[in-house]
């Protein structure tokens, strides 16, 4: 009944257009309204950096606010909406406002069973390294109950003067060389001690500014296990250019030592000329370092010695199945190959000086690039792959046909030459006794692919019995540029 009386109240008001809370008096007359509201808390606990909304019942009226007010804001804080904050370990009581009538709670506010703990923005570890005149960011936060804070107070206590000193937590290093201790303490919301207190150990040390003049900005380069590879040539030396700076003043390259810390397989260095030259494909590391005050300071630079790739000119015919190439030709010696790679980056499988896993396109087989490494030397190739190439009678041997197996013939096979089989019986196991290939039961198997004699001739070949080359050939076989004379058959 309350609510629809204030509503019927509030409307008369509007009537009446006054301005004040008001109410109808039993004469006719208004009098003011008085102001009800109630916060449900009375008391509770808060963690530090936690906060809570208060529940407070109150009556509408368009003259009154509700507002909040702490006692202690340094303990609990507390915004127009009436979220508590806590602060600070403490008690405080938090007030709230709604016309003339007000009604308290009690915060409580501890840090519970969580410890604080402070870190150091810059890293983890617990020591660092400073040079002369560079900084050092040793701010910090504290981390609470899952949670960051940066109000944290810091204080930085050195073991020793002189070093260096520290401005807003960062810390620029002075002219005194040497390690000292940096005590740093934290205060936050009350609270400081041991369980905010780190100590970390800095050395500071010159200011030695090494570089390589004539290299990448990442100190690599590349070089060739061979300066020229017939009409080639490459980058087979690097004439090392060292620059040196302590504090400022330069250093005498005398006073830099030279030594090649891994790969002495991969590169050798001559130290009167400070040149690098590679010897075999692989990684290296040149580290030229240079001494002050009992410190060594290091600069590396990595090598990677790469083996001359030549460019083969002539087009290799390619034959898949026995992965062989003219090594002799392309390399001018007998080598062994040890990888070798597609045009798109792709790795082949090399096994016994062959290269296996080239793929046929049985279609239309087309030229494509690899390069082949052997130990000293690579060369770019173009070949042209098919299934098998055929250049002497035995290698007719391939199409030999076993009923058994059911072999199929469903790649793109070559004649590379005229084949004189006067010597040569073509046998095979089995029998299909002239049924044709329509019928057969085993119509895919034998010649279903694509068999080109390139205008070659097979002459004088003995078929052991009278299904021919192939055993069988299949509705979609392609047989063409091909002559097979003085054929022989025997039982």
């Amino acid at each position: 009944m309350k609510k629809k009386w204030m509503k019927f109240v509030a409307a008369a008001c509007a009537v009446f257009g006054v301005g004040a809370a008001v109410a109808c008096s039993g004469d006719g007359g208004l009098t003011d309204l008085p102001y009800s509201m109630n916060v449900q808390e009375t008391e509770f606990d808060l963690l530090v950096g936690n906060s809570a909304v208060l529940t407070v019942d109150y009556d509408y009226q368009p003259t009154a606010s509700l507002r909040f007010e702490s006692d202690n804001t340094d303990v609990v804080t507390v915004n127009e909406f009436g979220e508590v904050t806590g602060v600070s370990a403490g008690v405080a009581t938090v007030t709230a406002f709604y016309g003339d009538a007000t009604d308290t709670v009690t915060v409580n506010v501890s840090f519970g069973e969580f410890v604080p703990q402070f870190y150091l923005y810059q890293a983890e570890e617990t020591s660092f390294t400073v040079a002369k005149g560079k900084t050092l960011n040793l701010q910090g936060y504290v981390l609470f109950n899952g949670k960051t804070y940066t109000d944290g107070q810091f204080t930085y206590t050195p073991s020793e003067s002189g070093y260096g000193e520290v401005s807003q937590g960062v810390f620029t290093a002075g002219n005194k060389v040497g390690s000292f201790e940096m005590e740093i303490a934290c205060e936050w919301r009350g609270l400081k001690g041991a369980m905010l207190t780190e100590t970390y150990e800095i050395e500071v040390i010159h200011n030695v500014l090494m570089q390589f003049e004539n290299c990448s900005a990442t100190d690599e380069v590349e070089l060739y296990s061979a300066e020229r590879v017939g009409t080639q040539t490459f980058q087979n030396t690097f004439a090392l250019d060292v620059t040196c700076e302590i504090d400022g003043a330069a250093v005498s390259d005398d006073d830099l030592e030279y030594v090649v810390t891994d790969g002495t397989d991969y590169i050798a260095f001559d130290s009167a000329s400070k040149t690098v030259t590679g010897k075999k494909s692989g990684q290296a590391t040149l580290q030229v370092s240079y001494s002050a005050d009992g410190k060594v300071y290091t600069k590396t630079l990595s090598v990677n010695v790469l083996l001359p790739v030549i460019d083969y000119a002539p087009t290799i015919v390619f034959d898949a199945y026995l992965g062989e190439l003219p090594l002799q030709e392309i390399f001018g010696d007998s080598v062994s190959l040890i990888s070798a790679k597609g045009i798109d980056g792709e790795t082949l499988s090399v096994s016994e000086n062959k290269i296996c896993g080239v793929s046929v396109n049985v279609e239309n087989p087309t030229e494509r690039n690899l390069t082949v490494y052997a130990e000293t030397l690579g060369a770019n190739l173009t070949i042209k792959a098919y299934s098998r190439v055929i250049k002497t009678a035995e290698d007719l041997r391939f199409f030999q046909y076993s009923e058994n197996t059911g072999d199929a013939f469903d790649g793109y096979y070559i004649l590379a030459n005229h084949i004189d089989a006067t010597n040569y019986v073509h046998d095979y196991q089995g029998a299909l006794g002239g049924v044709s290939a329509a019928t057969n039961v085993k119509q895919n198997t034998g010649l279903t692919g694509t068999f080109d004699g390139q205008g070659y001739t097979i002459d004088g070949i003995t078929f052991g019995y009278h299904n021919g080359l192939f055993g069988m050939i299949g509705g979609n076989a392609v047989l063409k540029n091909v002559a097979i004379t003085n054929v022989q058959f025997v039982d």
